[in-house]
């Protein structure tokens, strides 16, 4: 969710806040090492309707965490996401993958343009 769109992020904010503990069902964990660093992404998920966002059946809350191979911590990003895929066609573990490969191929584009 881009920050221009106000109130859809600050209700998905509301929606997905709160700690850790309260997301065990929905929630997913991806640990990734490679490139002399660690990368550790946390995703929680919510279903949604129409309401958040036309189309929406899911939001979501993704963390990233990025550090070195030391295990120390250097930076951190949540960003807010919907998507119009419904939570048994697309569970935590899954839309953590899909956005994982989304951002690949956003970057592949980038580089290459």
């Amino acid at each position: 969710m881009k920050r221009n769109q106000l109130l859809a992020r600050a209700a998905a904010q509301v929606l997905l806040s709160g700690p850790d503990a309260d997301w065990t069902q929905s929630a997913a964990i991806d640990d990734d090492h490679g490139h002399g660093c660690t990368e550790r992404r946390t995703i929680r998920t919510v279903k949604a309707n129409d309401t958040l966002f036309p189309g929406a059946r899911q939001a979501f809350r993704l963390r990233r965490d990025v550090g070195d191979l030391d295990g120390i911590w250097t930076s951190k990003e949540i960003v807010y996401g919907i998507t119009s895929l419904p939570a048994d066609l697309a569970g935590a573990a899954h839309l953590n993958h899909y956005e994982r490969t989304h951002w690949g191929v956003e970057n592949r584009l980038h580089a290459s343009g």
